[in-house]
């Protein structure tokens, strides 16, 4: 029997029920079938029922679950009690509700619960240590050199595509010989040209530290799949006329769109609003007509079983002497009609690591989810969208994304295209942005330099949150903190 015991750096929180109980950290139950699984399927080249095969032939096996044979212990070390949520109540409708403070894609404790027990909160440990028991010498040595990739392109827990439950391993000892320090070797975990955004945290918070991280990453989501719109509808004072819209510079253009509107493909929204009747009355929206046949785009960024639609009517109800606008809330059920696909998760995840300050966020794909999807008939993508008695179908087509494709088109976009260089780039006064202007020329070596003014912008993006904020730096207008882009070159 030969003992493995490895040590953890945890870089970002877990999302856990029982975060106030020891122990709340990673479980075996979780990490050690997903190692088992991406263990056998290395040892197949690929291929999972491949390395089944190999593993039984070299008696590693336990069971027949096929479950690799080795234990597994896992503890939390120094937990950070800094990074809790607070937890408050207020009385609704006569009952009391707790809720926590927001947290981005925190969303299970929407609306509150009427158990405090029943809330998420964040869990988050300065180490964890994992000791494995493993009695086959060959079994220990597969595990031993690969178990430091398995933690760096792996994330635990809920949310874990967003960035939540980050481990990077740090040590390791073997039996009770002497602790080796592990050091961070993106180069043998990542492929050629996976891209990845690095930026700053100046804050000393633990929580506020994960908290920017996090409304980096949410606004980086939300361009490239939804698209912003942080505008603010207005409500005349006398209840009389229509809305005004302000803040118009803050609204993003999906990426999405535009990058299917480049390969003449749409996405469903237009179609689904059309349909069901869910345009605002104001302003009227202006589309440009095309022949493009709409697809559920959005579900292969991650498949939700509903969109939740609020649709201002440009009404007013007076209520002591203030008016506000009435507002129609309407939901449109979704539902694959094969039932083959139960639900999609991103396969577009983010990996976040953390050395003191330093965030470099490697963005990785799911290749063995986009390879399930493509190998499905066309008969079983379809999918149902209903809302109240109308209902519409409405293919899912795989091939119509090429994910690493679109993720470098989409950097390339956060620093060449007008809306994108309008809403993160440029001089804001008196809420008007006067947009910025890039000359491109070339160095000695030929490479192409892009400037903003007399600064190199070359791969930058502002994030920014609703009140349009810059989030790494409230108070620089953009103009000093920012998001770098690069991808791994080998």
């Amino acid at each position: 029997m030969k003992i493995l015991k490895i040590k953890l750096k945890q870089h970002t929180p877990m999302i856990h029920f029982q975060h106030d109980q020891e122990g709340a950290t990673l479980r075996a139950s979780e990490v050690k079938p997903k190692l088992d699984k991406y263990i056998l399927t290395k040892l197949g080249k690929g291929n999972y029922e491949a390395g089944i095969k190999k593993a039984k032939e070299n008696k590693w096996i336990l069971g027949d679950h096929n479950a690799l044979n080795y234990k597994m212990r896992i503890e939390g070390k120094n937990k950070v009690e800094s990074v809790h949520l607070n937890v408050f109540s207020e009385t609704k409708k006569g009952k009391t509700v707790y809720q926590t403070d927001q947290f981005p894609f925190l969303l299970a404790n929407m609306g509150g619960k009427e158990s405090e027990d029943e809330l998420m909160n964040l869990s988050l440990y300065e180490h964890v240590e994992l000791v494995l028991s493993i009695p086959k010498e060959g079994l220990f040595d597969e595990i031993d050199k690969t178990i430091e990739q398995f933690f760096a392109i792996h994330n635990f827990g809920q949310r874990q595509t967003k960035g939540f439950g980050s481990f990077s391993v740090i040590s390791r000892q073997i039996d009770e010989g002497q602790t080796q320090k592990v050091s961070w070797d993106f180069k043998n975990y990542y492929l050629n040209g996976t891209p990845l955004m690095k930026f700053q945290l100046n804050n000393d918070n633990e929580l506020k530290r994960q908290q920017i991280l996090f409304s980096v990453i949410d606004f980086y989501w939300r361009c490239l799949k939804s698209g912003i719109n942080y505008t603010k509808r207005i409500i005349p004072r006398n209840g009389m006329g229509d809305v005004q819209i302000r803040f118009k510079e803050r609204y993003i253009k999906s990426f999405l769109w535009k990058y299917l509107s480049g390969n003449d493909l749409t996405w469903e929204k237009r179609k689904l609003k059309k349909e069901f009747q869910l345009e605002t009355p104001f302003p009227e929206r202006q589309y440009s007509d095309h022949s493009y046949t709409p697809s559920f785009a959005r579900g292969l960024m991650g498949c939700p079983d509903k969109y939740e639609y609020r649709i201002p009517q440009n009404e007013f109800i007076e209520k002591n002497f203030k008016y506000r606008e009435k507002v129609k809330s309407e939901t449109i059920e979704i539902e694959n009609v094969s039932k083959k696909i139960d639900r999609i998760s991103s396969p577009i995840y983010f990996k976040p690591y953390i050395v003191e300050n330093q965030v470099t966020v490697y963005i990785l794909f799911d290749e063995q989810l986009i390879k399930e999807l493509k190998e499905l008939t066309e008969d079983e993508r379809v999918y149902k969208f209903t809302c109240g008695r109308k209902a519409i179908k409405l293919p899912l087509i795989p091939e119509s994304i090429s994910y690493i494709n679109l993720v470098k088109k989409y950097h390339l976009a956060l620093f060449t295209n007008n809306d994108y260089i309008q809403s993160t780039f440029g001089d804001y006064k008196n809420n008007q942005w006067t947009p910025a202007k890039i000359s491109i020329s070339k160095n000695q070596a030929g490479r192409t330099i892009r400037k903003w003014g007399n600064m190199d912008i070359s791969w930058k993006m502002v994030p920014r949150d609703f009140n349009w904020k810059n989030i790494l730096d409230p108070n620089d207008n953009g103009q000093l903190k920012y998001v770098s882009f690069a991808q791994i070159i080998k």
